[in-house]
């Protein structure tokens, strides 16, 4: 039988028709403990004011909550706010804090919530590449881009994100009753 493949709120709505109601109400936890989604937030660090907006328009007609700055100091203040974007766009070339930098400053505080940081650059040769992620970028992407690579590399940074709220949630909490264990 394929019972086990069917997505929880599947099995859920078939089982209100039966009446099992032991099988609906460990269905019914296994929903509710299921992290709720989080709002598609994303920060765009670029000083030129056109790709700036380009990036702007494309991520909000995805879907995205799009917060965009024209500097690494402005990116650093708004990620230190309590609901700051854990999607980051930063271009490599920046006035007053260069993305680098700002990448760095980021895996500093390590102490923050998981930040997934794609650094943009014209900088296309391979030691700038590995130059940039082991600056701390999860991902680089060469100007001029294509969106539907972005696209791709977002959600994959939000996959990324979702594993480690969901690792985060399993180590806190216990896995039987779901009430925070010692670790908490």
């Amino acid at each position: 039988m394929y019972r086990g493949l069917l997505h929880p709120l599947v099995q859920l709505i078939k089982l209100k028709s039966r009446r099992y109601s032991l099988e609906r109400l460990r269905l019914q936890r296994k929903l509710n403990s299921w992290p709720k989604p989080a709002a598609r937030k994303i920060l765009i660090a670029d000083d030129d004011a056109s790709t700036r907006r380009l990036l702007q328009k494309t991520l909000e007609s995805a879907g995205f909550e799009v917060t965009a700055v024209e500097n690494g100091r402005l990116a650093l203040d708004c990620l230190s706010r309590k609901e700051a974007p854990r999607l980051v766009l930063l271009d490599w070339l920046m006035p007053e804090m260069n993305g680098l930098s700002v990448c760095q400053e980021i895996r500093r505080h390590s102490e923050n919530p998981y930040i997934y940081i794609i650094l943009l650059s014209a900088k296309a040769a391979k030691h700038d590449i590995v130059t940039g992620l082991e600056a701390g970028a999860d991902d680089y992407l060469t100007k001029p881009f294509d969106t539907e690579e972005l696209k791709a590399r977002l959600r994959a940074g939000e996959r990324v994100l979702k594993l480690e709220d969901k690792l985060t949630h399993d180590a806190l909490h216990d896995p039987l009753t779901q009430l925070p264990n010692r670790a908490f």
